[in-house]
């Protein structure tokens, strides 16, 4: 998905931030968007880097169940929440 970006229009994003704008619990929070399944450690290192404070998974409409990623999100969202989980 091609999106404009302060350095130019781009499609090959994997990550970005910025402020939640949908009206749901993380509206207005500091936000690391992640494109696409990516490695758990990956992501980790990239909130680290960015100092966010919520993860959006599945961005730019990245996750796609007609696609054929609903499996991968499946076992991903998994693993996630239960390194998360152990992180408090």
């Amino acid at each position: 998905m091609k999106r404009d970006y302060s350095d130019g229009i781009k499609d090959d994003v994997v990550y970005f931030t910025g402020y939640e704008v949908e009206k749901t619990p993380a509206f207005e929070e500091h936000t690391l968007f992640v494109v696409g399944p990516r490695p758990l450690q990956e992501v980790l290192e990239q909130a680290k880097k960015n100092t966010v404070d919520h993860i959006y998974l599945g961005a730019n409409q990245s996750f796609n169940i007609d696609g054929g990623t609903s499996g991968q999100w499946d076992e991903l969202v998994k693993v996630y929440l239960k390194k998360i989980i152990w992180l408090h």
